[in-house]
C-alpha cells in the first residue's frame, strides 16, 4: 500500500479477509473512507495500531464481518470520523470510551446486530456534541443506559426500531435538544415515563407503534 499514498478511497469490502496487521494501512495518509465490510474479521484480533496512519479517515464500514468484540481504544487513531458502520456484526457489548477521540463523529450505524443480545456502555454518546444520527434497529438491545446521550446536543435522529426494550429511563433524552425523529417502533415498551419528552421541543416524528403501551398521559 505505500506506493499509492495519494489514495482517498480504499473500497475492500466482500472479499475473504480474516485478519488486519498493525500498520497494515499507516503509508495512506491522505486515506478518507475505508470500506472493509463483508470480510472475515470475526476471529481476528484487532487492534488500534491497524488505523495507525489514517489520521484523516471520515468513513469506516466494518458491517458484516460477525465481529463480537473491540477493544476500548479501537478507533483512537481516527480522529477526523464522522461516519462509522458496525452493522450486521456479532456485538455483544460495546467497550467504554469507544469514541473517546472521535469528537467530529456525525452518524453511527450498528442494526441489524445478530447476538443475542446487546449491552451498550453507560455514557456511550457523552458529549459527542457533531453527532445527528444513530440507528440500531433490530440489535436485540434490552436496555438503555440513563445516560447513554448525555451531551449529544446535535441528534436529530435515533431509530432503535426492532430491538427488545421494555422501558426507557425518564430522562434519557434530556439533552438531546435538538432530536427531531424518534422510532422505537416495535419494542416491548409498556409504559411511557411522564417526563420522557419533556426537552424535545423539536421532535417531529414519533413512532411507537407495535409495542405493549395501555396508557397514554399527558
Amino acid at each position: 500500500m505505500d506506493k499509492v499514498p495519494k489514495l482517498i478511497k480504499l473500497e475492500l469490502g466482500k472479499n475473504r479477509i480474516a485478519s488486519l496487521s498493525p500498520g497494515v494501512f499507516s503509508s495512506l495518509t491522505s486515506l478518507k473512507r475505508l470500506l472493509l465490510d463483508r470480510n472475515e474479521l470475526g476471529n481476528a484480533t484487532l487492534s488500534s495500531d491497524i488505523f495507525e496512519g489514517l489520521g484523516n479517515v471520515e468513513i469506516l464500514d466494518l458491517g458484516g464481518n460477525n465481529l463480537a468484540n473491540l477493544p476500548g481504544d479501537f478507533l483512537k487513531h481516527l480522529v477526523k470520523l464522522k461516519d462509522l458502520i458496525l452493522s450486521n456484526n456479532k456485538f455483544e457489548s460495546l467497550p467504554e470510551g469507544l469514541f473517546e477521540t472521535n469528537i467530529h463523529l456525525e452518524s453511527f450505524k450498528l442494526f441489524g446486530n445478530k447476538a443475542s443480545s446487546l449491552v451498550l456502555p453507560g455514557g456511550l454518546f457523552e458529549n459527542l456534541s457533531s453527532l445527528t444520527l444513530i440507528n440500531m434497529d433490530g440489535s436485540n438491545i434490552e436496555s438503555l443506559p440513563e445516560n447513554i446521550f448525555r451531551g449529544a446536543t446535535a441528534l436529530v435522529t435515533i431509530s432503535l426500531k426492532g430491538n427488545r426494550l421494555r422501558e426507557l429511563p425518564e430522562t434519557i433524552f434530556q439533552d438531546t435538544i435538538n432530536l427531531k425523529n424518534l422510532y422505537l417502533q416495535d419494542n416491548k415498551i409498556r409504559e411511557i415515563p411522564s417526563q420522557l419528552f419533556v426537552n424535545l421541543g423539536e421532535l417531529q416524528v414519533l413512532d411507537l407503534s407495535q409495542n405493549l403501551i395501555t396508557n397514554i398521559t399527558e
